[in-house]
């Protein structure tokens, strides 16, 4: 599992700044589905040593395997494009539908 690079898609603005962050538990689950490796890794085993990932791009991380265990592995944060469609306001500006709610108060 050493050297593997776990995808993950996240919702991010159009500077590259998630809205939110990637956890433990989602990388978890993207090396469960993506890895074909036959072992349950649960988000206790990763370990993230820059801390959150809160931007779109490649972010270093650790999975506990054993006793003494590890395994470097890289998770590669890319944006989830269909959840941010690009809609206009009554100024002519383009803002996703996340902004758009935001400003009248949506979320």
């Amino acid at each position: 599992m050493n050297g593997v690079t776990v995808p993950v898609t996240a919702r991010a603005g159009p500077d590259g700044k998630l809205y939110g962050s990637v956890t433990a538990a989602m990388i978890a689950a993207s090396l469960n589905k993506n890895a074909n490796a036959g072992i349950d890794i649960r988000r206790g085993q990763v370990s993230l040593p820059s801390g959150a990932l809160r931007t779109v791009g490649e972010h270093p991380a650790q999975v506990a395997l054993g006793k003494d265990i590890t395994a470097d592995v890289t998770v590669a944060v890319a944006a989830d494009e269909g959840l941010a469609e690009v809609v206009e306001d009554d100024g002519g500006e383009n803002k996703t539908e996340t902004e758009t709610a935001n400003e009248e108060g949506g979320e």
